[in-house]
């Protein structure tokens, strides 16, 4: 476990500026692949967009993360005949729900403001889609960067510096970097993930990245980027060849998908998702990460077989 921490302390050798170069290379493809956003003026349709879960007060609210030491419990389904995938309260609300593209390399995130769901089962797809809904944007993008799904990108559709300044066009601001490898642990090997998140000048943790017209237009509003979460490492057990890991009672399922991610030097547990029926998962999260980032990092996992 030392030398995770050591791997994900903060950045000062000059490789990290390859690094840097890289992402900023991944997140222009992903931008440029994103419509760019006209602002709303009329009352109307800013109310309109908040029935929709579009509001441009969505890309604040859902990355923001809880107090500090309070622990958010949420559920995760999956459907078996579309690629939709939801996220829900202990109440049965709806908060989010992401629809995947066919090869799984990005995911389209709508907000719900009302608790129902925003996407219908069979609305999405084919014929039976309404005009309403296949005109939907989505709040959030996660988008992969290469053919391995190994680099993930999450973007807000709007930025709220953009908003504040009135400007035409809304661009888009990135949430959170994730990274996946795997590492070998005793006789077996573990998928495993970095998560980073952005941050002020002074250290500070942002709900987003300043986009690239607010950049222009402020340069000092660049964010740093730290690894704020990394994988809770499993442990091989001899005895029955095999890894394992405490998941305190909350996962009852074997699955690949099931992981944890916790501080990288502190050890402190920030998200725990595990699968507790077939198409149902737990997810809890804890500060720095918001329900997005948190939601976002379980939709990376997908893919893990």
């Amino acid at each position: 476990m030392a030398s995770a921490a050591m791997a994900c302390a903060p950045r000062v050798h000059p490789a990290e500026v390859k690094e840097q170069v890289a992402w900023t290379t991944l997140l222009d493809k992903a931008v440029a692949k994103l419509p760019v956003t006209p602002a709303k003026s009329h009352s109307f349709d800013f109310f309109e967009e908040m029935e929709r879960g579009e509001s441009p007060c969505l890309p604040l609210l859902p990355a923001r993360p809880p107090q500090a030491g309070e622990e958010q419990r949420l559920f995760v389904s999956t459907s078996s005949e579309e690629p939709m995938i939801t996220l829900q309260d202990a109440a049965g609300a709806v908060l989010l729900q992401a629809r995947a593209t066919r090869d799984g390399s990005r995911f389209d995130i709508f907000a719900s403001l009302t608790g129902a769901p925003v996407l219908g089962a069979r609305s999405m797809f084919g014929s039976k889609r309404s005009d309403e809904q296949s005109s939907l944007q989505p709040a959030f993008v996660l988008s992969a960067g290469d053919a391995s799904l190994k680099t993930w990108l999450l973007t807000s559709s709007r930025c709220e510096g953009c908003e504040r300044r009135g400007r035409l066009c809304c661009h888009v601001g990135c949430l959170a970097r994730i990274q996946h490898y795997m590492e070998a642990i005793g006789a077996g090997k573990a998928y495993c993930m970095d998560v980073s998140l952005p941050r002020g000048e002074d250290g500070a943790a942002l709900t987003s990245e300043a986009c690239v017209a607010c950049q222009e237009a402020s340069p000092g509003a660049r964010a740093a980027w730290m690894r704020d979460a990394t994988s809770r490492r499993p442990k091989w057990n001899t005895k029955h060849r095999t890894l394992t890991l405490n998941f305190r009672g909350r996962v009852s399922k074997a699955s690949a998908k099931n992981f944890q991610l916790e501080g990288p030097v502190t050890q402190s547990p920030m998200l725990l998702f595990g699968k507790v029926d077939e198409g149902k998962f737990v997810l809890d999260y804890q500060a720095p990460l918001g329900m997005i980032q948190a939601f976002a990092a379980a939709l990376t996992t997908f893919h893990w077989v």
